[in-house]
């Protein structure tokens, strides 16, 4: 036998065995595979093609015409594979948002019929000679002529439009399809590097074998398949979630952003002369647009959750003077109800401590407001009690109600999950808080436990750790009492019933007070103008907060520049001041927050 007659019958072997594991296993119902497949199939009838030529063209002089018939065929199936191929190298790139057109069965069929006629209406023309000669005592057969040359001028054309395609072409590359389009550049190349230096050896179809099984372990290996479409899905999955969170940023801006205007007029109003009848209604509409609030910052707290973007801001703070502050809240949701709310602190419990002050609020007053929520009459009692060791203080935190209880505490962390309807259908909720708090418990190092009973009320307790820390300065105490006649500011902001509402809010502060309504506005003032402070706010057209922070900072680097801004998305806080913000005020606009930040600012 000859060399070639070999290497023929191991590609043979070779091929039977990845086309049993290729075949019978079960396979995702795309395009690629279905022309893998074809490739497989291709590679079979050629090798028996490959084989009977070859043992032919020593006898072709007995045999001409079934010689000529054979070579021909195995020529067409060769243009067919490359026409194959190229099809498998193209419908595995994607182009921008869109798929290739082949992709498509009927455009896919059509065009393939056609080539494929051309290319067999071609080779059946062109003649095509048949060499059998002993080179250096080395038997030689093999086919030269205008159908050979054709041939490869064929395969030729199609590898250099698909190396257009892979250089060229800005492609998402799907299934490593380009170590595909490399094999069969090798392949070609072998080929044309034979027919110059060992016509004789056929060594098309033993390179094609060798070709289709290193595309089975690197492109259609299941393992390798699942990976990659595990990854676009989760390319695809990261690209939804951006999108996401960019909306919901959007929405709580332009929210905030309205809620901040309703809130600083109406505390005006009520602030006034209006008869009490009015400043009743007025109060109304702070209550609900508070709860709107609130709606709002559960939603986007739950993006935070689900995105792991949600991190601990530790400071310092007196947890006896924040727990005020939640109760004063909550006695206004009490309303008229029969409840007696009762707060009950250990004298233990240092003075100051150091953690995450607004989380712990946060889930203080998500605990205590549920309990109003769903206690029509009786109490909702708060024990807190803390040790101290080492420095660290244990706080054990305990909310108790004598509401309508919970038939199932089990579903009480699943989020917009509203448990007994018939019961809790006038009370107003997302159904996120618990989820919300118990997440933030889970943050700080706690694990929130309940105990319940229909009809006689539940309990919500957990323990966290916080560090002991002393006060450094005076600030923790002071009032924040602030009047800064003198002082010259400037507010940016380019929604006007907005700038309208903030310019209302400062001129309390007794400060000078310019408007404007672009970042390029705002620089030109800065640039012709001596300010004491800039408002900024950070959803502008053109030249957003961020932009235009920096071009302030190229004219005067020492200007304090406050983002005034309804972004409280993904730690929007450190977010500004890494961004170069001297501080960050969130809408809508809490006096408290104003008087810190300014404090700080103009702090003799």
């Amino acid at each position: 036998m000859t060399i070639t007659i070999i290497i023929e019958i191991f590609a043979f072997v070779y091929l039977l065995i990845i086309g049993a594991a290729y075949f019978n296993r079960k396979k995702a119902n795309t395009y690629e595979n279905y022309l893998y497949a074809a490739l497989l199939v291709n590679n079979f009838i050629q090798l028996i093609l490959e084989f009977s030529a070859t043992f032919l063209l020593k006898e072709c002089d007995y045999y001409p015409v079934g010689c000529m018939i054979v070579n021909k065929a195995y020529m067409i199936g060769i243009g067919i594979y490359v026409i194959i191929m190229s099809f498998y190298v193209r419908c595995s790139l994607k182009y921008g948002n869109q798929g290739y057109v082949p992709e498509k069965i009927p455009m896919f069929n059509l065009i393939f019929s056609i080539i494929t006629l051309i290319l067999t209406f071609t080779i059946m023309v062109l003649p095509i000679t048949f060499n059998h000669v002993f080179v250096k005592g080395m038997e030689q057969v093999y086919v030269t002529g205008p159908g050979v040359t054709a041939l490869m001028i064929f395969a030729g054309i199609f590898i250099i439009y698909d190396l257009i395609l892979n250089i060229f072409i800005k492609a998402k590359n799907k299934h490593n399809s380009r170590i595909a389009f490399i094999l069969v550049l090798i392949c070609y190349f072998s080929i044309l590097l034979s027919r110059f230096f060992m016509p004789g050896i056929t060594l098309l179809y033993a390179i094609v074998t060798l070709t289709n099984i290193v595309m089975y372990f690197v492109i259609q290996n299941p393992d390798a398949i699942k990976v990659n479409e595990l990854n676009n899905i989760k390319r695809e999955a990261s690209k939804y979630n951006n999108q996401k969170s960019e909306f919901l940023s959007n929405m709580s801006h332009e929210i905030r952003t309205a809620l901040d205007i309703v809130q600083i007029f109406s505390g005006d109003i009520i602030n006034s002369d209006e008869k009490e009848e009015v400043k009743e209604d007025v109060q109304d509409i702070i209550d609900a647009s508070e709860n709107l609030l609130e709606v709002i910052g559960n939603i986007i707290d739950i993006n935070k959750i689900e995105t792991n973007d949600i991190e601990l801001n530790n400071v310092i703070y007196d947890l006896k003077k924040e727990l005020s502050s939640i109760v004063k809240m909550n006695v206004l949701r009490i309303g008229g109800k029969q409840i007696n709310l009762k707060i009950n602190i250990d004298d233990n419990i240092p003075e100051t401590l150091y953690g995450d002050k607004v989380k712990i609020k946060q889930i203080l007053n998500n605990l205590i407001s549920n309990a109003i929520k769903y206690t029509e009459e009786g109490t909702v009692v708060v024990n807190i009690t803390g040790t101290v060791e080492n420095d660290i203080c244990n706080l054990n935190f305990e909310v108790e109600d004598t509401g309508i209880g919970i038939k199932d505490p089990s579903r009480l962390f699943t989020k917009f999950d509203r448990m007994d309807i018939d019961k809790t259908s006038k009370i107003e909720g997302t159904g996120l808080g618990l989820v919300i708090t118990r997440s933030l418990i889970q943050l700080l190092g706690g694990t929130l436990q309940v105990e319940s009973a229909v009809n006689k009320g539940s309990k919500f307790y957990f323990s966290i750790k916080q560090e002991v820390r002393k006060l450094q300065d005076n600030k923790f105490k002071c009032d924040y009492n602030l009047s800064l006649p003198g002082k010259s500011v400037i507010i940016c902001d380019d929604n006007s019933l907005g700038l309208n509402a903030s310019l209302r809010f400062f001129a309390k502060y007794k400060f000078r007070i310019d408007t404007c309504s672009s970042g390029g506005e705002l620089v030109n003032m800065v640039r012709s103008n001596k300010y004491d402070l800039v408002l900024l706010d950070s959803f502008m057209p053109e030249m957003n907060g961020i932009e235009t922070l920096n071009n302030i900072k190229k004219i005067n680097a020492n200007i304090p520049v406050v983002a005034l801004t309804a972004d409280v998305l993904s730690d929007s806080k450190n977010k500004y001041l890494e961004a170069g913000f001297t501080d960050y005020i969130s809408k809508p606009i809490k006096k408290d927050e104003v008087d810190e930040v300014l404090y700080k600012i103009f702090k003799e």
